[in-house]
This record gives C-alpha cells, structure tokens and sequence, in this order.
C-alpha cells in the first residue's frame, strides 16, 4: 500500500486561493450576470445552476480542509466540474429562451429587411453556440472542442439586447411582457 502524499500549507494556499476565485468568484459572478439578463428576458434560472453551485462551494470546502494529495485533486476536479455544470446550464437555458424569443417575434412581427437578416443572423449563431455548449458539456475532460468562456457568452447576449434597444425596442418588452404573464398564469 502507499504512503500518503501531503502538500505543504503553502501549497495548500495557493490552491485555494486560486480554486476559490476560478471556480467560486467567477462562477458567482457569472450566475448573477446570467440572472440579471433572465430577468429582462422574462425567465428564471434552471435549479440546477444553484444546486451546481452548492456542490461546488461543497467540494471547495473539503478541498480546503484536506492536505492528502490525492483528496485535493478529487476535489478540485468536482470544484472545476460543478463550476462548469453550473455555468453550462445557465447559459444553455438562457441561450434556449433567446431562440425561441427571437423565433417568435420573427413569425409574428414584421421588421425591416435589415433588422429581420439581423435578428435572423443573431437566432443562427445563438443557436450554434448553445449547440456547441451542449456537444462539450457530454465531452467531459474534453474542453479544448469548443471553447468560449463567460465574457464572450455574456457578450453574445448584450449583442441581442443590444439589436432590440436600437431598432424594436417596445417590440421586444411587449413580447417579454405577454411572455411573463403567459407563464404566471400557467403557474
């Protein structure tokens, strides 16, 4: 049987400190992004993205209390993959809402030519990405197949908001508006 290895207390640190603001900071940040654009859209997270996160902050906490090496990398590894599961389902949800927010409005409204090609183009790369996230999400370990990290998936949806604030504005809330009390009242 093999020894146990353990990892100094400054090793220790810098793993932590590391792993609290990749894993925890950042996917906090994000989460709270992903809410704030839920909200004018009308949605609301997936559970998941929360119960991810509670794991996550979990396995932190076990990281941080532990000094055998090969606990720390079971550890940091579910850190990393809650983290990743949580941003995931944010993204893909929200990224889900805006299809089918943007399909709607192209069946029903009539735009410009100009502004239909833009919303037309904005659904196909939504869709692309949310595909792509999806692909990589069931390639665990397999990062590098499909690669955009939280400011280009944030980005991606200021650029639709972006589209409805300069051309369809009261469009765009009319739409959220029957959207939220379609919801409220099937709830």
């Amino acid at each position: 049987m093999g020894r146990l290895r353990l990892v100094s207390e400054y090793e220790k640190d810098v793993i932590c400190e590391n792993v609290y603001h990749d894993g925890i900071v950042q996917t906090y940040d994000f989460l709270i992004s992903c809410e704030s654009f839920a909200n004018i859209i009308g949605e609301m997270l997936p559970e998941t993205c929360y119960t991810n996160f509670r794991d996550c902050i979990f396995h932190y906490w076990k990281l941080y209390r532990t000094f055998e090496n090969t606990e720390i990398d079971k550890q940091l590894f579910a850190v990393i993959e809650h983290s990743k599961r949580a941003k995931t389902d944010a993204s893909v949800a929200l990224m889900k809402e805006c299809e089918i927010i943007l399909g709607e409005l192209l069946v029903e409204k009539s735009f410009s030519e100009e502004l239909e090609r833009r919303l037309i183009k904005m659904h196909d790369k939504i869709a692309n990405v949310e595909m792509h996230l999806r692909m990589s999400g069931m390639m665990i370990g397999e990062s590098s197949f499909f690669c955009l990290d939280d400011e280009q998936i944030l980005d991606l949806f200021d650029e639709m908001l972006r589209i409805f604030n300069e051309d369809a504005i009261d469009i765009f809330k009319e739409h959220v508006r029957k959207r939220k009390m379609n919801s409220y009242n099937n709830n």
